[in-house]
This record gives structure tokens, C-alpha cells and sequence, in this order.
């Protein structure tokens, strides 16, 4: 499995310039590795940092991009359970 993805993603929660938002989306893909296979890890990590370019791009809070990254992961559990 290529990790480089959630490299990436720690590495951007550092530039946003909140440290709990590092260990916010690394808890998220631990939780999520737990119950989703390899390949779909690898897709959820793609559409995650997909749609998570455009929330910073549009100029979102600090707070904001936390709410963001708590919904996603749970709508990804949701869709798990359908």
C-alpha cells in the first residue's frame, strides 16, 4: 500500500498551522485502515485530499477544515455500512 498519500496529508494539516489537525486525519486513517481493504484505502485517500484541496482553496476557518475532516470520515463510515 502506498502511504505517501497520508504523508502528504499530515504534512498539509502542519502548513494549515494546527497540530491537533495532524492527529485529527492521521486518527482518521487509522480508523479507517481498521476497516477498509487495501484498495480502498488507497481510493479514500485519493477522494479525501481531492475534496479537501478544494475546502482549503475556498478559503475555509481552521474550524471549519476540522468540521470538514470529521464529516467526511464519518460519511465514509456510512457508506461502509450501505
Amino acid at each position: 500500500m502506498n502511504w505517501h498519500g497520508i504523508t502528504v496529508g499530515m504534512d498539509e494539516a502542519r502548513n494549515l498551522g494546527f497540530l491537533n489537525g495532524v492527529q485529527l486525519v492521521s486518527s482518521m486513517w487509522r480508523n479507517l485502515s481498521q476497516v477498509l481493504p487495501p484498495e480502498e484505502m488507497v481510493k479514500a485517500v485519493v477522494e479525501f485530499y481531492d475534496e479537501f484541496e478544494v475546502e482549503m482553496i475556498s478559503g475555509k476557518t481552521l474550524g471549519e477544515l476540522k468540521t470538514f475532516v470529521g464529516h467526511w470520515q464519518l460519511r465514509k463510515l456510512q457508506d461502509l455500512k450501505e
